[in-house]
């Protein structure tokens, strides 16, 4: 019974996208996919890396694992008839294939997580081997959302960097929420928490650096080429109102914000200081996302936000009962 109200709430959002019919529960899906899936990637990476200081967040970041199956169980019977290839299907991109090979590689990718979460739980010998198999699959999973989810919108427009960036921006968010759990380490010795979150916002000031690359290297190749058939991507978006607004908003709250505050080590180091780093990041994703989708999908004024509440309210619960169970003796940091 102690997982009956994040199963509610699981619920209610799953109503909520089978009520919606312009497009907008795609949004919120992302936002919990990216956080979902790159924190479960930065333990990951942490245990194939040999990391110690992320001993403390291992439990309330890897007990998210199992809110992979909501992208794994999100089907777009609703919202199918949004993608322009769906009136003249092909052997890739047609409705039947396009639903049962994302449904696929997530089931994969929330059994792999899983069993990651459980090896570390028994200190198992194979412990690094299912976080590299949850990396091989977070890389495919994220690469799915990108281009099949995201990409064919626009298609046959295509951008060899979309998979890139939606897996540096699901990591990105992963670690924004760590630093979000750090400030929340009343358990653990303060010194231990000290350097649990100075790591954690290291990383997230590189992370903002990798994303401002790769941001940068997909734009300037748009530009520098002038073609008609990739510039048009963006100049579709401009024209529309919010359009340009969205773009500049993303690259300032991905990028400036996050790279200026943590740019020194003293706010790394401030609970203010990465409260406003880590939401700059997710506010950043959830803009890109609507720049992205901004011709395409109707905004609802109404179920949006409340899908967005429930994500919201769904990690909560998931973190929140990962405390409220008995805690593991944590490795020496």
């Amino acid at each position: 019974m102690k997982h009956a109200p994040l199963i509610l709430l699981c619920l209610v959002f799953i109503l909520f996208w089978f009520l919606d019919s312009g497009g907008s529960s795609l949004i919120p899906l992302m936002m919990i996919t990216s956080v979902v899936s790159g924190s479960v990637a930065v333990m990951a990476g942490a245990r194939l890396s040999n990391a110690k200081w992320t001993a403390p967040l291992e439990k309330p970041l890897l007990s998210l694992a199992p809110l992979l199956f909501l992208s794994a169980i999100y089907v777009h019977t609703n919202n199918i008839h949004l993608y322009p290839w769906s009136n003249h299907p092909n052997a890739w991109l047609n409705p039947q294939f396009f639903n049962l090979r994302n449904a696929a590689i997530f089931l994969i990718a929330v059994s792999l997580a899983d069993t990651f979460r459980r090896a570390i739980g028994k200190d198992s010998k194979k412990v690094k081997f299912w976080a590299a198999a949850y990396i091989f699959a977070f890389v495919t999973a994220l690469s799915f959302v990108a281009f099949d989810w995201v990409m064919s919108f626009d298609y046959p427009w295509i951008s060899t960097m979309f998979g890139p960036l939606f897996m540096v921006e699901a990591f990105y968010a992963g670690l924004a929420l760590a630093g979000l759990l750090c400030l929340g380490l009343k358990d653990v010795a303060p010194e231990t928490r000290a350097k649990t979150l100075h790591s954690t916002t290291t990383l997230m000031f590189g992370f903002s650096i990798f994303w401002g690359g790769l941001f940068f290297a997909q734009y300037l190749t748009i530009w520098y080429g002038n073609l008609p058939e990739e510039v048009g991507y963006f100049t579709r978006r401009f024209a529309l109102p919010f359009g340009e607004p969205l773009f500049w908003m993303s690259l300032l709250l991905l990028f400036f914000i996050p790279f200026l505050i943590l740019l020194t080590n003293l706010p790394r180091r401030h609970p203010a200081a990465v409260i406003a780093a880590s939401t700059s990041i997710f506010l950043g994703i959830f803009i890109e996302r609507c720049f992205y989708l901004l011709p395409h999908i109707h905004f609802s004024p109404i179920l949006m936000p409340l899908e967005l509440l429930a994500v919201v309210a769904i990690v909560l619960a998931a973190v929140r009962g990962s405390r409220e169970t008995k805690t593991n003796v944590l490795r020496e940091s």
